[in-house]
């Protein structure tokens, strides 16, 4: 006899990542090390650490910088939204701050 798993009609919920949290995550995806960003920034280690721990807050030209470092779209990185883009996978107007 096979049973399976009963549905789970309650709302599900998807976790929100902090500024601090994608700024980890484009690190990760992109395999450079805190040190190297912090070069790259030319800010401290803790710096760096404090941003991705969300006990600083960076500047806006700091996260574009990490997305152009990174590779990671900056709309993603200031916000968390994936852009908006047109069909030919160009930003749409309007969909991304830095268009």
């Amino acid at each position: 006899m096979t049973t399976t798993a009963p549905l789970h009609t309650e709302t599900r919920t998807v976790p929100v990542w902090t500024l601090g949290d994608r700024l980890g995550k484009a690190l990760d995806h992109a395999g450079i090390k805190v040190g190297d960003m912090a070069a790259y920034l030319d800010v401290g280690r803790n710096t760096v650490g404090n941003y991705i721990a969300g006990r600083t807050q960076p500047s806006r030209a700091t996260v574009l910088a990490w997305a152009m470092r990174t590779g990671i779209d900056p709309t993603w990185l200031e916000t968390g939204e994936l852009p908006t883009l047109s069909p030919d996978g160009t930003p749409a107007q309007g969909g991304s701050p830095t268009a």
